[in-house]
């Protein structure tokens, strides 16, 4: 009992090696594996959810009064309801992809991401201190922009983007949670409070500002949404559909803990949500009505949703609270269908745009009525449970009050209507326009695949029909107080009339149906028509909103990038490359191209030369044995600590530069191992704590570097670098594995041994800055020489 909280985290993460490691020839020992370890999870997680559970206390790291950190766990009612939904959801999502991922040529890692993803959101949410939900927050990230590029080349740049944004998002949410640290000096989430947090410092408006920043990208707030749109059509729909709740439910959590726990939503930290979410809220709807791909359409009414939610928990008030993440946990459900549906139809049909569908209500009708739920309680229509949390929403705006409240509830209002219209574009165009020829073969996809769409289906309609159920039993404990909205329907008698009333009109409908009809052929000019060609698909549906006056220089603004945080940030990037090039780098080039190079040429002659037959280096590690003996048998001595730190620095620095003009594969591997362990002897001349921290995390990735060199040779049959051209193309996966370990050994965020150094940073920044400049440098440097094989690795033999 006492270390409970660890089995989520653990057991996902460690049946994902797992099924890394099962071979191709028994996958289904593979699906089974990943169907227990979700079963497991539901059961733990609803186990949690209806006791209370000791927190894990485990002490790690102290640097000084000022600065500790630990690997703290607790399950609190929001953590312990996100836990829930996730692996319930996780569960219905894997039992999904045994069909529609059966022949996929990466089976084995589709698997391993998502369980492993799993556990990672479940450290997040159970963080008892930011460092430890900083961590899992950036492995959430890593895993997403895997499984981002799961369908292989095809997926790369979306993928690309995903990390590229989601890293932006980590290094915003990094630098809030050092501005509350440099503010509070306590990292802990129990200890941290809206009274503890300045109110109306410069700094705590931007921790808040940049955390939000982080989490708008996880969530999908415009301008931090283009990545769900880049990989809605280069990835699986169950890898949308899963992400969709992981992403959502954790970014709110998120969100919930900043609003509720660390600040509070008074005076402008309130409008500013609200105006984001309204924002992305209207944006969202509009661009979604456009589409002519029902991918990218779910994938803005994803972004279009979130900002619904956001402007309901914006408002500060409980009533609107409870809308905001309620209509979260209807998302989850909506929005997770109508992916899965979306999958199904593109199995069985092979196709994605609206123009080449139609017709498949009659051959797919349990993904119609799935869809068909989905849809109307997207929209709002009673008695689905969207209807409960935008009404409540409503309600929530107007108890903000406020000038501007009826913008916001207009916007709200307009945003359901127009989710609805664009809906019925979707359902027009993939069930009910007439079928193209070539379909007349669809048949309904298999039970493992319809069976999770009918259980989210029945969930819609459950949660709206019995809303009080969710609103006691799973917000009431997140809010500690009793919830009792007003303004609130008769859901259970509306809904037998409503459905009443539908039976009689399907009735009436019956009853003045002909009874027989004929098909003939039509002729135009004695000739027969061809009924594909004045077959009327559901694409134009929208198509004149394009061309309305006040729209059409927005969706050209739209279609040029204008909202697109990626595309933008490109350009600038690129205008400032060309200004650096042409005002600087022609200035500097004979410098460059003459100077430098003959200069480094010298020296790694000269280092080469007195490394020969690695002397120097057999050297530096018996004098970093001595080092470590002398600091454990004279601790305290100042002699010993600067002789130490010199050796360290010296090691640090030294072997970097030789890793840099390094030519063999396996001797740079060996100095960069020189390199990386003076980190190791710093630490220990600081803390035991910071040394194993970074023994840990820069051992790890030196392990997985030797032993991806060991199959890079075996591969290319050389050690020598230059000759190692065209082994991305040959081996995409040793080349990827190989980029990983050597961001994760440079200490780039969100990987590993960033945070090792970042510790090692502070610790080193108490006993003299130029202790931190030969840290950051030597990073530099590690980056430096690692990129010479990636770039070798990339050109073409």
């Amino acid at each position: 009992m006492e270390n409970l909280l660890l089995v989520p985290v653990v057991v996902p993460i460690a049946a994902g090696v797992i099924c890394l490691l099962v071979p191709d020839r028994v996958r289904r020992v593979r699906e089974a594996l990943a169907v227990g370890t979700l079963l497991a999870a539901v059961a733990w997680s609803v186990f949690v959810f209806l006791r209370a559970v000791p927190a894990i206390q485990l002490d790690w790291l102290s640097l000084s009064e000022g600065f500790t950190a630990g690997l703290d766990f607790s399950a609190n009612p929001f953590a312990k309801l996100t836990l829930v939904i996730a692996s319930g959801f996780g569960l219905l999502a894997v039992l999904y992809s045994i069909p529609l991922l059966a022949r996929h040529p990466r089976h084995r890692e589709y698997y391993t991401y998502f369980l492993a993803a799993l556990g990672v959101t479940a450290g997040a949410v159970l963080a008892g201190n930011l460092i430890v939900l900083l961590l899992f927050w950036e492995l959430h990230g890593l895993l997403l922009y895997l499984m981002a590029g799961i369908n292989g080349q095809k997926a790369v740049s979306a993928a690309t983007r995903t990390l590229i944004i989601a890293g932006l998002g980590d290094l915003a949410f990094l630098l809030g949670v050092g501005f509350i640290w440099v503010q509070t000096g306590s990292l802990s989430l129990n200890a941290l409070g809206p009274g503890l947090v300045p109110a109306s410092t410069t700094l705590s408006a931007s921790a808040f500002v940049l955390i939000m920043l982080g989490t708008f990208v996880k969530i999908g707030i415009m301008p931090m949404h283009s990545w769900i749109t880049a990989i809605s059509t280069e990835t699986p729909m169950t890898v949308m559909s899963y992400f969709t709740a992981l992403d959502k439910m954790l970014g709110f959590y998120v969100v919930g803990l900043t609003c509720f726990s660390i600040f509070d939503l008074a005076s402008w930290r309130g409008w500013f949500l609200m105006t984001m979410g309204a924002i992305s809220l209207l944006c969202g709807v509009l661009m979604a009505m456009v589409q002519g791909d029902y991918r990218k359409m779910l994938a803005f009414h994803s972004v279009s949703q979130m900002g619904y939610a956001l402007l309901g928990i914006g408002t500060g008030t409980v009533v609107g609270i409870v809308g905001g993440l309620f209509h979260v946990i209807n998302m989850v459900i909506v929005k997770g269908a109508l992916f899965l549906c979306g999958g199904s139809v593109e199995r069985s049909t092979g196709r994605a745009a609206f123009s080449t569908l139609g017709g498949l209500a009659r051959t797919m009708p349990l993904t119609f009525l799935g869809t068909l739920i989905a849809a109307l309680a997207i929209s709002g229509v009673p008695p689905f449970n969207a209807f409960v949390s935008k009404w409540l929403l409503y309600q929530g705006i107007l108890e903000r009050g406020g000038p501007a409240f009826p913008v916001f509830l207009l916007i709200a209002m307009f945003g359901s209507a127009l989710t609805l219209a664009s809906f019925m574009k979707l359902l027009y165009s993939m069930f009910w326009a007439s079928r193209p020829a070539d379909l007349a073969e669809t048949r309904e996809s298999p039970a493992w695949m319809t069976i999770p769409i009918l259980v989210l289906a029945v969930f819609a309609a459950g949660f709206g029909i019995f809303y009080r159920w969710p609103i006691d039993v799973l917000l009431a404990p997140i809010l500690k107080t009793a919830i009792e909205p007003g303004g609130i329907w008769q859901s259970a008698p509306a809904a037998i009339l409503i459905l009443l009333s539908l039976l009689v009109g399907w009735a009436m409908y019956l009853a003045g149906r002909p009874r027989a009809s004929v098909e003939a052929e039509v002729f135009v000019g004695g000739e027969a028509v061809q009924p594909e060609l004045y077959r009327v698909p559901g694409t134009h549906f929208y198509g004149p909103v394009k061309g309305m006056a006040g729209l059409r220089s927005a969706y050209a603004a739209a279609e040029r990038g204008t909202l697109d945080l990626y595309k933008q940030g490109g350009r600038v990037v690129k205008g400032a490359a060309d200004w650096v090039y042409k005002y600087i780098d022609q200035a500097l080039a004979d410098f460059y191209q003459e100077i430098i190079p003959a200069l480094w040429s010298l020296i790694g002659q000269l280092l080469r030369v007195l490394n020969r037959n690695m002397i120097l280096t057999k050297a530096l590690w018996v004098a970093y044995a001595v080092g470590v003996l002398a600091l454990l048998a004279v601790p305290g001595s100042s002699e010993v600590l600067a002789v130490t730190r010199a050796v360290a620095c010296a090691g640090m620095l030294g072997w970097a530069f030789l890793a840099w003009v390094e030519g063999n594969l396996s001797r740079l591997l060996i100095l960069a191992a020189s390199s990386q362990f003076g980190f190791v002897v710093l630490g220990a001349s600081l803390s035991s704590n910071v040394a194993v921290s970074y023994l840990l995390t820069g051992g790890v990735a030196l392990a997985l570097l030797f032993l991806l060199a060991y199959f890079i040779r075996r591969q290319m049959h050389t050690d020598q670098i230059v000759q190692m051209g065209g082994l991305a193309s040959r081996s995409p996966m040793l080349f990827v594995l190989f980029l990983i370990a050597a961001l994760w050994l440079a200490g780039l965020p969100p990987f590993g041994s960033f945070f090792s150094k970042f510790l090692l940073g502070v610790a080193a920044g108490e006993i003299s800055p130029l202790l931190s400049v030969v840290i950051t440098f030597t990073a530099i440097l590690t980056l430096s020489y690692l990129l010479r094989p990636i770039r070798r690795f990339l050109r073409v033999p």
